[in-house]
């Protein structure tokens, strides 16, 4: 039927085909066909030439020539770095080569450009499913089968990661509906065979549509039930034999049948994400309130929608609006506490979830107070809820292992973090959460050779920044005669730390080292490292100045070097190597002089974002003021973001700062106020990292546990020659530890 309908356009004189029209010839296995129509592209196609190059690279693919694929899909990419079908297509390649993990990171990057391509979700799944990450692959194939149901290969996936769930009922559906679209699919049916086999030799009695009931004191029979939930059983039946086109057609049926009734709609929408359309869903539910604006049920489900969506600040106003219409149960809570957390507002999150808990005082709110708690950074009340939960019911740990785990090791219970999270890998040796959790708490001791291979899971742990550069990835490989480009990530303090490694880079005589980094550290970097092209960028995803940087043997991401460079405390240079412009630093240095008498003393007191404990990283500036009024000399702000407020409230407990904002704003001259200071007393933030690494004498006010950065068991900060930390001797202690301070500073100025 198809090949007759090719002859015809053929025939017919048709000039133009949509990339739609192309790919279906190709999954029709009518390759040359596909590749004269992919010559033939309607000319409005998006970046035309491009798509029709990736097009012409996936039939090599499919006719198994590899090489000229992977030349095709390089070509591209050359031209374009962020050209997502490019690199959907490398994954393609990479995973039939065996190597998972890089066509995880390509497929990653793909999804992360274009999030509603139903092939790029489907690639992500499927190389999470190689190598057993069942929980990461669900989510990425339920939305690939609601944007293309008619996938074979992806029901047969999504069937496995049932299977490895122990839900055997949607695995029998999915296998079912693959065999459906196509009876000789033989994964399909080996997969299907086996399932049945096992349930024959089990004893049990299998129905793919059968559903649990939920467990009630009195289940309402058929005529206490409403009608349209009567009608609504069909829908389920449907969704659960995998149906899923006839399940949306009946419900929205019986929505046209209850116009006026909310229930259905929501059931409507939750179908809808459950099949991974968030956009239809929403637009039901729009639809709905436009006639029933207060309606608190559907303000509730389209909040829900919005948080599944991530869309956040949208979720929190729906979910508000119908609390205050007066729609208010569990989920609403739960739902609006999520979206507080997402949107780092844990006070107010943490406020819900124990309101939550007091309602209804059951294992998955007391599981989700304890999560929230530990987020909140009230380490020890999380930690007893987790334990009480653990002696409940052992078996259930799996669902907050990483929350506890986070919440022992901050709490200095190292041993039994990285029992709980070793315990877990051994389950799911390739989780990308757990093991950045790991790492985090392995480098925190020390334990180098251990952290940085996990610490290399970090881009896929915190996958909505995740880059990738369509070079060979650099693993250690000899540089010689070579070139490579070091790709920038995370934020300013972690490039000016990382970037300590690029001496050791050149030290390998690459012919070139290419250094992405973001516009306002380049100007510091350009002149720290002229050994290395300095490329500043916004840090996005389009990457399209690494099409102009010529040929390139290797990338590698920035935070990738300390695992080459940085295996013990030995391997640490401890040398200052960035550089402040000479003639800035004798404009400061009068400044200073004019500010008052030497010593000059720089000073900053928070640090991170809510979602990087700040709330334990900060401190009022005005607990400085035992240090400031003990120690004679001037002292300047190096505090960055808005401090209006804050200098008050230090002026107001007589703590005299000197504060220039010109210094602040462009970290150039930062770099150069912070080398024409004697020394710097600073919270962990940016400051410790640039002050460090310009050689200056650092006091880290640090908490009782810090971050990684900052070490545990030694009293210097490895990366700078001449950082000390100091760390809170109980748990929220600033006092003492301005003491401790205090005390240092004398003794070295």
């Amino acid at each position: 039927m198809l090949k007759q309908l090719v002859r015809t356009l053929f025939s017919s004189g048709k000039r133009f085909w949509s990339v739609e029209e192309v790919r279906a010839l190709i999954d029709a296995g009518d390759f040359p066909a596909a590749q004269e129509a992919a010559d033939q592209l309607h000319a409005a196609t998006p970046r035309r030439d491009l798509t029709r190059d990736c097009i012409l690279a996936e039939i090599a693919f499919r006719q198994m020539r590899d090489a000229d694929a992977e030349d095709g899909f390089r070509a591209v990419l050359k031209e374009a770095p962020g050209f997502a079908d490019a690199h959907y297509g490398l994954s393609l390649l990479l995973l039939e080569q065996g190597n998972t993990e890089a066509a995880i990171e390509h497929a990653q990057f793909a999804k992360v450009i274009s999030p509603n391509d139903s092939r790029y979700l489907a690639q992500l799944g499927v190389s999470q499913v190689t190598i057993g990450n069942f929980q990461a692959a669900e989510l990425p194939l339920i939305q690939a089968l609601r944007l293309n149901d008619r996938d074979k290969t992806v029901w047969n996936n999504l069937g496995v990661v049932y299977l490895a769930k122990g839900e055997a009922g949607e695995a029998h559906a999915c296998f079912s509906k693959a065999l459906k679209l196509d009876p000789s699919f033989a994964l399909a049916l080996q997969n299907l065979s086996r399932l049945e086999v096992e349930m024959e030799a089990a004893g049990a009695v299998f129905s793919p549509a059968a559903q649990a009931p939920e467990v009630t004191d009195e289940p309402p029979s058929d005529a206490e039930r409403e009608p349209w939930r009567q009608a609504w059983d069909e829908v389920d039946a449907l969704k659960k034999t995998g149906q899923a086109e006839a399940a949306l057609a009946k419900g929205e049926r019986i929505c046209m049948e209850w116009p006026d009734l909310a229930g259905p709609v929501c059931e409507l929408d939750a179908l809808y994400r459950k099949l991974g359309d968030f956009q239809s869903g929403m637009d039901v539910l729009r639809a709905y309130l436009v006639e029933h604006p207060e309606d608190g049920q559907a303000l509730a489900a389209l909040g829900a929608a919005f948080l599944a969506a991530s869309e956040n600040a949208e979720a929190r106003t729906y979910l508000t609006r119908a609390r205050e219409v007066g729609f208010e149960n569990p989920k609403v809570l739960s739902d609006l506490a999520q979206t507080l957390t997402n949107l780092e507002k844990h006070a107010e999150a943490l406020e819900l979830r124990r309101k939550l808990f007091e309602i209804e005082p059951n294992f998955v709110h007391q599981a989700q107070l304890a999560a929230t708690l530990s987020t909140a950074c009230q380490y020890g009340e999380a930690i007893a809820l987790f334990d009480d939960l653990i002696e409940k019911e052992p078996n259930r740990k799996g669902v907050f292992l990483v929350s506890y785990a986070v919440a022992q090791a901050y709490s200095g219970h190292f041993d039994k973090a990285l029992t709980l999270l070793n315990e877990a890998l051994a389950l799911q040796p390739h989780d990308a959460g757990l093991r950045m959790q790991r790492a985090q708490i392995n480098l925190l001791l020390g334990d180098f050779k251990q952290g940085w291979p996990d610490y290399a899971y970090r881009g896929l742990a915190y996958s909505r920044q995740y880059r990738v550069l369509p070079f060979t990835k650099w693993q250690g490989q000899a540089l010689e005669g070579k070139c490579i480009v070091v790709l920038a990530e995370q934020g300013l303090g972690d490039q000016v730390m990382l970037a300590s490694c690029l001496p050791d880079l050149l030290a390998l005589k690459p012919s070139r080292v290419v250094v992405e980094v973001i516009g306002r550290v380049a100007p510091t970097l350009a002149r720290s490292f002229p050994g290395c092209e300095i490329v500043h960028t916004l840090q996005d995803r389009k990457m399209a100045w690494a099409k102009t940087i010529g040929d390139v043997d290797y990338f590698v991401p920035l935070g990738d070097l300390p695992q080459y460079f940085r295996s013990s405390l030995d391997a640490f240079p401890r040398k200052a190597y960035l550089k402040a412009d000479p003639d800035r630093v004798a404009y400061w240095r009068g400044k200073l002089e004019s500010a008052g008498p030497p010593p000059w003393i720089g000073v900053s007191w928070r640090g991170g974002l809510q979602a990087t404990r700040q709330v334990l990283r900060s401190m009022s500036p005005s607990e400085l003021a035992p240090m400031t009024g003990s120690v004679e000399g001037t002292w300047i702000s190096l505090q960055y973001g808005s401090v209006e407020e804050e200098l008050k409230i230090a002026a107001a407990a007589n703590v005299k700062l000197t504060h220039w904002d010109e210094a602040i704003a462009d970290l150039d001259e930062f770099a150069s106020l912070i080398d024409a200071l004697d020394c710097v007393v600073t919270v962990c933030n940016t400051t410790v990292h640039y002050a460090g690494a310009l050689g200056k004498k650092v006091l880290v006010l640090a908490p009782y546990i810090p971050e990684w950065r900052y070490g545990l068991n030694t009293a210097h900060m490895p990366w700078y020659p001449d950082v000390t930390v100091l760390r809170q001797p109980t748990p929220n202690d600033w006092p003492g530890l301005i003491g401790e301070a205090t005390r240092r500073l004398k003794d070295i100025l």
